[in-house]
């Protein structure tokens, strides 16, 4: 039977409010009447890479509240689920914006909320593994 995991260190207010507080302000941001952007290439790459951005950073908010409120949850499930709700809120606010007269819903910009959570999540992943690794390649050296 596996342990029971140690819950996170702090307050809920500190763990679990910086995820709520960060979508309320990118929704915030979604709704702001903003000139289009021109087209071209540079500026719509511009576009997508702050979506990622964004999005990355909902995934890792959103993975500290998942870790604070089910410590025992597994390390990929809680950024699994932390991207989920990244992709879901990125939707919910495409959506939004399709509902806004001044503003308009892109699937790219989706696809570009999904990639950046998705990105999140595997680095994530990627560095308690490495940690672990390193862990363990410390606590063989003072074994020997």
């Amino acid at each position: 039977m596996p342990e029971p995991r140690t819950p996170a260190r702090g307050s809920f207010v500190a763990n679990v409010g910086p995820a709520f507080a960060y979508a309320a302000l990118v929704f915030w941001g979604g709704t702001v009447e903003i000139p289009p952007p021109p087209f071209a290439p540079p500026a719509l790459a511009w576009d997508k890479l702050g979506h990622v951005i964004a999005f990355a950073l909902m995934q890792l908010v959103w993975w500290r509240a998942i870790r604070y409120e089910l410590p025992n949850l597994g390390l990929r499930a809680q950024c699994l689920w932390a991207a989920l709700i990244a992709a879901v809120l990125g939707g919910v606010l495409e959506l939004y914006q399709g509902a806004l007269p001044h503003r308009s819903a892109d699937l790219f910009d989706l696809v570009a909320d999904v990639i950046g959570a998705a990105l999140a999540a595997w680095l994530v992943q990627r560095r308690a593994q490495a940690r672990t690794q390193s862990l363990a390649a410390s606590s063989s050296l003072t074994n020997e």
